[in-house]
Formats: structure tokens, sequence, C-alpha cells
């Protein structure tokens, strides 16, 4: 951000010490406001830089009560082909990468697919036995996509989708569970705003795995 202070002509031309404290504070001002980002947006040389996210989701709202205390082995894995969700310019070399670790996401998305279980009246486990009800959830993409919206307005396009595999009594169920956001801005958003806009596509196609009735029903069968 640049502040314009301007001289008058006399001013400029005796060589005061006056022109020179104006031109000073000018200079100094503008240091000190190019390296301030507000609010949930970035400044210009905040957006050229990638953003590493730690997220959080979470299974909300209430899930159907169908289990009775049956032991369920869960499992969540990774599936994307990168860790990488996409580019904040939306250049497809572009060093402004939005990235979210396996070891950040796998684990969290394991917690609370656990709580889930739990809710819905089953015991969660992590070990397998082979007359055990199993479900197994795969994340298989997260994107982030930029696209222009309209003139000086972007668009900002997340994906999220979960692939289910309940087993339970000789029969396998497979679900496939996606939620989508589209956020217009002006001002690139900064890492604690994609932040949330990752988590909360997650955490709404957690919710839809979860309250496909064909999973809770077959694994209380």
């Amino acid at each position: 951000m640049l502040t314009n202070v301007i001289l008058p002509l006399e001013t400029l031309s005796s060589g005061s010490s006056l022109a020179a404290r104006r031109i000073h504070y000018a200079l100094t001002k503008d240091r000190s406001l190019a390296g301030r980002s507000t609010g949930r947006h970035d400044d210009g040389r905040l957006r050229k830089q990638p953003h590493y996210l730690q997220t959080n989701p979470t299974v909300s709202g209430n899930l159907p009560r169908i289990g009775s205390g049956q032991s369920v082995t869960v499992t969540v894995v990774d599936g994307r082909e990168s860790n990488v969700l996409g580019t904040r310019s939306g250049a497809a070399m572009a060093n402004d990468t939005i990235t979210v670790e396996a070891y950040d996401v796998i684990p969290k998305l394991q917690a609370q697919a656990e709580a889930a279980i739990s809710q819905m009246g089953f015991t969660p486990t992590t070990q397998p036995a082979p007359d055990r009800p199993s479900m197994t959830l795969t994340l298989a993409q997260l994107n982030y996509e930029k696209a222009d919206a309209e003139p000086v307005i972007d668009k900002a396009q997340l994906l999220a989708r979960l692939r289910a595999e309940v087993a339970n009594d000789n029969l396998i169920y497979t679900g496939t569970y996606t939620a989508k956001r589209e956020q217009t801005y002006a001002l690139s958003p900064n890492r604690e705003a994609n932040t949330e806009m990752v988590n909360d596509v997650l955490s709404r196609a957690l919710a839809r795995a979860f309250n496909d009735p064909q999973v809770g029903q077959l694994l209380a069968r």
C-alpha cells in the first residue's frame, strides 16, 4: 500500500529540513503499511506465499442411533494423488500452493469417524476381526481452484469427496459423498479463511457419509 505525500513546490526547491522530514515520513509510513495484513485477506506480498493448512473437520448434528454397542472396525485412509489442493492464483506452476498434509488431516478424520460411529450406538475400534463389521473411509479428493467470477471479483471453488466401504455379514456397501463450496472475493483469502473453507467442505462430506441410512443399517445387521 502506498501513501502519496504532496509537498508544495517552494518547499521542494528550498531543500529545507522540513521537506526532508516529510519525505522521510512518507517512506517510513509506506514501509510500515506494506507489511500489514488485516482481517481475512492477504496483502500483495503475502498473496504469493504457499499455505500449509492445519485442518479441524467435525461431524455435527444428531446422527441416527441404530447400534446396540457392537464393535465396528473404523479405518480412514488417504486416497488423494497429492497433498496439494491447488494454487491460490489458479496458475498450475505457481508457488502459492495450498497444502493439507496427510499426517494432519487423516488422524483428524479418523477421530471424527470414531466419534460418529460411537454416536450411532456402536463401539469403534481400529483392530480388524474376521466377523466384525467394518467401515473404511477414504479421502478421495480435496481440491481448491480459483475461477474468475466477474470484473475485479474472483471465486474460490473447493471440493471434498469421501468414499466409504462398509462390510458386514458377507455384504459390502460403497458410497461416495461430495461437498462443494464456491466463495467470491475481491481480495485473496488469507490462511485462516482458506482453512475455514477446507474445514467446511470436509465436515459436510463427513456428515453426509454418516447420515447415509445404508451405512448404519449394514453395520447393525
